[in-house]
């Protein structure tokens, strides 16, 4: 495995990135899969970000909060921004599949499909209360690529809009309600 590439921000401004040879292990696969360093300030190198779906970008902080050796936490940076302040589960190995894909909401919560409801499963992205949107998976990696809106209009058009994931940052938009994606906008406007 090649260096593990991580990041740290403030929120405002681009996150530093750094990449270092993995040096613990964290995962199942028996190779160091994490960069050890000192997350939590607490002046001991117990702490780690770790690349557990193997793509050579950490994606979960571990942290050893009360110094005993064992990672007690798990945070994600679902903005991309640096900044790992999303608690979560201890991810799963990448010799353990997921059981559906997974997508993530307008407010950045993670979501889990089931993989038998994938395929028709609607989903409130927008957290209006109302499940009119879709979670798409082009690559079938089990991550979302996208969520297409649901219609608001009385166009007869199921979806009007797609927001594409991972970390948002365009919308495509159909702008004259004609069934037809025709503009691109940032996340933020749409």
């Amino acid at each position: 495995m090649g260096g593990i590439e991580y990041s740290f921000g403030t929120g405002p401004d681009d996150p530093t990135s750094w990449s270092s040879a993995p040096d613990r292990d964290l995962g199942e696969l028996g190779a160091p899969d994490a960069v050890a360093l000192d997350f939590d300030g607490d002046g001991l190198i117990d702490d780690a970000m770790w690349d557990s779906d193997h793509d050579l970008v950490a994606d979960t902080a571990a942290l050893d909060l009360d110094d005993d050796g064992e990672v007690d936490v798990f945070y994600a940076d679902p903005t991309g921004t640096g900044i790992w302040n999303d608690a979560v589960l201890r991810p799963t190995s990448v010799a353990e599949p997921a059981a559906g894909i997974e997508w993530r909401d307008s407010s950045g919560h993670r979501h889990l499909i089931a993989a038998e409801e994938a395929a028709t499963a609607l989903v409130d992205y927008d957290g209006d209360g109302s499940a009119t949107d879709a979670v798409v998976d082009t690559d079938h990696d089990l991550r979302a690529d996208g969520i297409l809106l649901g219609s608001t209009g009385d166009s007869g058009k199921r979806f009007d809009s797609l927001v594409v994931t991972g970390q948002p940052d365009i919308a495509l938009v159909d702008t004259d309600g004609d069934g037809i994606l025709d503009a691109v906008l940032d996340a933020d406007q749409s």
